[in-house]
């Protein structure tokens, strides 16, 4: 420490004891201490009393030592107000509560070297995070935190945050639910997260969890909780507005200690409201379209078809429609009322008056109706005596203008009734009436 004249750090430290500014636990012991290093390195000249120890001749070495590093009038840590500022030749000042040393312009880093003499000291790690620990002294973590000063990034691989955490550039503060945590990313250009594995069991995911209760007191979740959402917004005049999302949520009672049912829900937004669930697979693996829960493995409820099928225009009616690449569709629905009947309708998308016709098993194959086991290419069941049971019925109409072989016709003129069929005799198709 030669060079300075009257100047011993050793009997400084000893009047900074006497004097109450520099106990065990108080950061500005090492402070002083490393700022004395520094005015030493930088040749700045310390005038000290070289008055007895003890007393007032350290209270004045002190007091001169404390205007030689430009301190503000308490060195009390806890002072807001309080700061420490070593100036550079330009004289610029530190702001209130600011510890800092300028450079030689008064203004860069360049006066900061003394800190890489610190980590020296102090055994520090290079690329570590420097705080004041627990007991107020200079403390380091680089198992959480480390920077990589080549790319200028700071890695953590635990961060608690109590309210959110920003990452972007984005000037807007992220909306908070009920002052829960969040990770926020904005930019103003794509925003994406990546998430990489890689190995033979390896991969990417996101996991969300739910208990009831609290963390530190969890309890089982119960039917219809939501475990988990995803949403999507859109910015509309001022605000977000919520879009869609997806959702998991509990399928069923929870038996504790065992898996949770889980069903899997889409819900989307048409008008100015939270979005309402569309689809949903169950926990059973059922599908359900408008219908939560569904009842079937795919269960799909259409609010339009409680009406005959459309026969005009080209808005579709029903709860399904299964179309090809051109105009042909096929809509299914069903009455909710009587005579509580489904119904199947093949029409032109386009134009709905234009109808074309069902098929069933072109390829061939029986059909049975009323019989799980047809033996003929139709296959009725047998009649019953109850009404409205019979196999087959006819609606009494008008006869073709031209028979048609192989056509049965059923006419009531409402005084007598007659079925006819078509046949071909001596080669002359011919309409006969069999009853």
């Amino acid at each position: 420490m030669a060079g300075v004249p009257g100047f011993d750090p050793s009997r400084l430290f000893s009047q900074l004891q006497n004097t109450g500014l520099a106990v065990k636990d108080n950061p500005l012991y090492q402070l002083l201490y490393l700022m004395i290093q520094t005015i030493l390195k930088l040749n700045v000249t310390v005038v000290a009393n070289s008055g007895g120890g003890g007393g007032g001749g350290g209270t004045t070495i002190i007091n001169e030592f404390i205007q030689q590093l430009n301190l503000s009038d308490s060195i009390n840590e806890s002072d807001s107000n309080s700061s420490i500022f070593i100036p550079g030749p330009q004289g610029a000042k530190g702001d209130a509560g600011a510890i800092g040393i300028p450079g030689q312009d008064g203004l860069d880093g360049e006066g900061l070297s003394f800190l890489q003499d610190v980590g020296k000291s102090k055994g520090l790690t290079p690329g570590s995070v420097v705080f004041i620990g627990p007991s107020s002294f200079f403390a380091e973590d680089n198992a959480n935190f480390s920077w990589d000063d080549t790319n200028n990034i700071l890695a953590a691989t635990k961060i608690i945050a109590s309210t959110y955490i920003i990452i972007g550039n984005s000037l807007n503060d992220p909306v908070t639910y009920g002052g829960a945590s969040q990770l926020y990313l904005g930019f103003d250009t794509d925003t994406r997260i990546f998430i990489d594995g890689a190995g033979t069991t390896a991969f990417g995911g996101i996991t969300t969890r739910r208990a009831r209760g609290t963390q530190a007191s969890r309890s089982d979740v119960i039917d219809q909780d939501t475990l988990g959402q995803y949403e999507f917004q859109g910015f509309s005049g001022s605000s977000y507005f919520n879009g869609a999302s997806f959702l998991a949520k509990v399928d069923g009672t929870v038996v504790s200690g065992q898996a949770v049912p889980t069903a899997f829900a889409i819900a989307t937004n048409n008008t100015n409201a939270l979005p309402a669930v569309r689809m949903v697979v169950s926990a059973k693996g059922y599908v359900g379209i408008h219908k939560d829960p569904p009842d079937i493995y795919l269960h799909v409820l259409g609010s339009n078809s409680g009406s005959n099928p459309a026969n005009s225009g080209s808005v579709a009616v029903g709860a399904a429609r299964i179309a090809d690449a051109g105009t042909v569709s096929t809509d299914f629905g069903a009455y909710p009322s009587s005579p509580f009947s489904g119904w199947i309708q093949v029409h032109d998308a386009g134009n709905q008056a234009v109808n074309y016709p069902l098929t069933i098993q072109p390829n061939g194959g029986g059909v049975g109706i009323g019989t799980q086991a047809p033996t003929a290419a139709l296959h009725l069941p047998a009649g019953k005596a109850a009404a409205s049971s019979a196999p087959l019925k006819l609606t009494a109409g008008i006869l073709l203008t031209t028979p048609e072989l192989g056509a049965m016709e059923f006419t009531d003129d409402g005084t007598t009734a007659h079925l006819y069929i078509t046949t071909r005799i001596a080669t002359v198709v011919t309409r006969v009436q069999i009853a």
